[in-house]
């Protein structure tokens, strides 16, 4: 048994009470994402794709505006493809490129994005804040959660909290 099964269901569970969802990801369109990336994307991660849906759920839900998707898990194509953009800023950008192996996993709206460092064990989900970026660089990344599995179980509980730790590699 794997040890995100419980975590997995309870997610699946009141992600399709709050509303319809896409499809899942197969495994086969799984691995060809994480082929493109260069990397594996973290487990519990990996399992929401494949047993919950294609995004579309996620701390945003009960506050949807309509027409915007904020605050919910990207599609796994999208996710790759801003990864990708990410990574190779236009020349003469003022930000820094995406770190490598942080995947950006949705908008908070605004200048805040949430991602997930896939080279960490646990997957820390960081927070980035573009604005931030511009006027001090070194702050513009903090550590929203030490772990995917401890963000997902603030949704499902409900709390809400401020990240304070700045995150350096």
């Amino acid at each position: 048994m794997d040890d995100f099964d419980d975590l997995v269901a309870r997610i699946a569970a009141r992600a399709r009470a709050l509303g319809p969802l896409p499809d899942v990801v197969t495994a086969l369109r799984l691995g060809r994402a994480e082929r493109v990336l260069g990397f594996s994307l973290p487990p519990l991660l990996a399992a929401l794709y494949t047993s919950v849906a294609d995004g579309g759920f996620g701390p945003g839900t009960e506050t949807e505006i309509p027409g915007y998707d904020v605050a919910v898990l990207h599609p796994l194509d999208r996710m790759v493809s801003l990864y990708q953009e990410n990574r190779r800023p236009p020349p003469g950008a003022p930000f820094l490129p995406w770190p490598e192996g942080v995947l950006p996993m949705l908008s908070w709206g605004c200048f805040a994005e949430a991602g997930v460092d896939c080279t960490s064990q646990d997957g820390t989900v960081l927070l980035y804040e573009s604005d931030v970026e511009e006027v001090a660089p070194d702050e513009a990344w903090k550590v929203d959660a030490p772990s995917l599995a401890a963000w997902w179980q603030r949704w499902l509980d409900g709390t809400k909290t401020a990240p304070t730790e700045i995150w350096h590699r």
